[in-house]
């Protein structure tokens, strides 16, 4: 749940100021600033917060709700959730899915992440073994072929 609602702040955001979200986009588009950090410059507001507000107002369990509100500062949240949720940022992230500048830099794990999961990035992608086939089913679904769309 907590991969999958982390970034709604940005939706939300992307949704009630779009033209302020396509700023703080192409202002993290291949520079060293994460969306995250353009989004709070240009709309003054941190996405993580507005997302955890959102999950906040829907009920979801704390841990969640704190998880994603603390996503970008993990050393105040240190807990099993936060660590999964970033490793699986951190592995998506090296595998190419990403978003803003985020896509392929700055793949290191936070100290308490790498900690609590008793290694670093490298670890844990030689923990998950071969990846290939469901990376290539990834791309695959991500990316569709004309022919696919089609028979939608």
């Amino acid at each position: 749940m907590a991969g999958l609602l982390h970034d709604f702040g940005k939706v939300v955001i992307a949704y009630a100021m779009p033209t302020l979200f396509c700023k703080a986009l192409e202002m993290s588009h291949g520079s060293a600033r994460s969306l995250h950090q353009t989004i709070n410059e240009v709309v003054g507001v941190d996405d993580a917060v507005v997302g955890a507000l959102l999950i906040d107002k829907w009920r979801f369990p704390d841990n969640l709700v704190q998880t994603i509100r603390y996503q970008n500062q993990p050393h105040l949240c240190d807990t099993p959730l936060m660590a999964c949720l970033l490793a699986a940022i951190h592995v998506s992230q090296y595998q190419g899915f990403g978003f803003g500048s985020q896509s392929a830099q700055n793949t290191a794990l936070p100290d308490c992440v790498a900690r609590r999961l008793g290694g670093n990035l490298s670890d844990i992608m030689h923990n998950l073994g071969d990846l290939t086939d469901i990376l290539a089913e990834v791309r695959r679904d991500a990316h569709p072929t004309h022919a696919e769309e089609t028979i939608s």
